[in-house]
């Protein structure tokens, strides 16, 4: 519009806006509240189950987070949040259910320091029992061509989860 020393006049325009940065803003802030919104209300609703079944005498709740690695999460539950899930988990704790929780063990990409933030994630809870399952492959899904954990993985797990939490009770399904 203007060139460095020229002058200005009152009125003259010395700068356009692009208004598609800032609408594609608001549409994603938007969107993100819509979602975590949602989020909020699925936890409330499974809230209101859990206290029913309470209440006519559930006690123990298995209820996996699957993974403490939140871009993880989202990626294999897209549209969930692990925030929430761990919410709920700690609600029916709350509420006075036992709570027997963990994680996958080998769900691609999963690291060896996720396995560790996962064993530590479900001391965290309070879990009364830990439970640890192998991830395995399903051909009517997005990992149907994915690869199960080993043997030695698994083991390795359930060991470093023993020697970390001595006094945990364990479940390996």
């Amino acid at each position: 519009y203007f060139r460095e020393g020229e002058k200005i006049k009152k009125g003259d325009l010395i700068a356009s806006l692009d208004s598609r940065d800032a609408q594609l803003r608001v549409v994603y802030t938007k969107n993100k509240f819509n979602a975590t919104q949602a989020a909020y209300k699925s936890v409330e609703k499974k809230l209101e189950v859990h206290k029913k079944l309470y209440e006519a005498g559930a006690r123990g709740a298995l209820i996996r987070f699957e993974t403490s690695n939140p871009s993880l999460y989202s990626k294999m539950r897209p549209g969930f949040f692990l925030e929430k899930r761990l919410e709920l988990i700690k609600q029916l704790r709350k509420m006075g259910f036992l709570i027997m929780t963990g994680f996958l063990i080998g769900l691609p990409p999963q690291s060896e320091q996720d396995i560790l933030k996962d064993i530590e994630q479900t001391h965290s809870l309070g879990a009364d029992m830990f439970s640890f399952g192998p991830f395995i492959p399903h051909p009517q899904t997005p990992l149907e061509n994915s690869i199960s954990p080993s043997l030695s993985l698994v083991l390795n797990t359930i060991a470093q989860a023993r020697i970390l939490n001595p006094q945990a009770k364990i479940l390996v399904t």
